[in-house]
């Protein structure tokens, strides 16, 4: 049975990774408030923690393992494609979100009959040498994806790959492994927590509050390359942001009436939502904001914005409503089951 609530804060999710994603495109020479790259920081995080909740409640209600680990692959097929077909460049090189997800499932699913003391201190362990490699190791704030060549889509350089894995990439391990394990924490304590709920809101949300003021004012990160997400890598107070904003999301999770009807549905079809912006921006938005939009006024981009924005969920909605005739059509049947669907 699904939770309402999940399927509703993974709808808000994806609405700011939707929006996230495209900006870079839609204002690419504006000097944008930080408050938009704060905005933009959101959603990544929140769709790791609840991808790892998830996993956990599926393991716990009994899903057969064999196709959570089919479905933690699937994951990664979708991630080495859009690099591949939407990205066009080499993948395990980008180690996006997809990538985090999917190798992070694995570990989950691999040391699931570990104790609750053993994922705790593994926990603890992928932040504590994450912090060390901040401390003693150079983070690539530029480094350029290599242009898909099929002769190197296996072989490439596999140093700089693993690097990106661990360290320097988009989601590396150290030290998002971290917060997908707190999702799944979470979940193991959930119901003892269901009596300190308001405690969650009463301590996530001026905490997450705060913290966001004191990044907003000081204005001070390194934007990675043409990204506006300002956790490459998390530094200072964007971890106190991710603490408020995590309890905040379980006392949401405690809360089972939180429901938005039409952000449900993306919700439930949050990896086809993924996956049809990403289609959405590389064939679409990128070719006109190339030939139309080096003269655009402000104004102009912000309409191009919104515009964009009401494609991709008139197109995502009508998928969802529609999502079980497609299921008969033979080509799209795979497809969908991939995607999750």
């Amino acid at each position: 049975m699904r939770i309402k609530s999940i399927d509703t804060i993974r709808g808000i999710t994806i609405l700011l990774m939707i929006i996230g994603n495209a900006t870079p495109y839609i204002f690419p020479n504006q000097n944008l408030p930080i408050f938009i790259h704060w905005l933009y920081s959101l959603g990544a995080p929140t769709f790791i923690f609840l991808s790892s909740y998830v996993l956990c409640s599926n393991i716990d209600n009994g899903k057969n393992i064999k196709l959570l680990y089919k479905r933690s692959f699937q994951v990664l097929f979708v991630a080495i494609f859009i690099d591949i077909f939407y990205n066009k460049i080499n993948p395990f090189y980008t180690f996006d979100v997809l990538y985090l997800i999917g190798f992070s499932s694995i570990i989950i699913l691999l040391i699931r009959k570990f104790s609750i003391l053993f994922k705790t201190i593994l926990f603890c362990l992928v932040i504590i040498v994450f912090f060390w490699f901040q401390k003693n190791m150079e983070y690539r704030y530029e480094i350029k994806d290599p242009v898909a060549v099929w002769k190197d889509l296996i072989v490439g350089n596999w140093n700089d790959r693993w690097w990106r894995f661990i360290w320097d990439g988009w989601f590396p391990v150290f030290p998002w492994l971290s917060l997908f394990l707190l999702g799944y924490l979470f979940k193991k304590i959930q119901t003892k927590c269901i009596p300190y709920k308001k405690h969650f809101l009463i301590i996530g949300l001026p905490l997450f509050i705060i913290s966001s003021i004191v990044i907003i004012l000081n204005q001070q990160f390194i934007p990675r390359e043409e990204f506006y997400e300002i956790f490459y890598p998390i530094k200072d107070y964007f971890w106190l942001v991710l603490i408020g904003l995590y309890l905040i999301i379980m006392y949401g999770i405690m809360s089972p009436n939180f429901y938005l009807p039409h952000v449900n549905e993306i919700g439930k079809i949050s990896l086809i939502a993924y996956s049809i912006h990403l289609l959405f921006i590389n064939h679409l938005l990128i070719p006109f904001m190339d030939i139309f939009g080096n003269n655009f006024s402000l104004i102009q981009h912000l309409i191009v914005c919104a515009i964009f924005f009401i494609i991709v969920l008139d197109c995502v909605l009508i998928i969802f409503k529609n999502l079980q005739k497609l299921k008969t059509i033979k080509f799209l049947k795979p497809i969908l089951y991939i995607l999750g669907a």
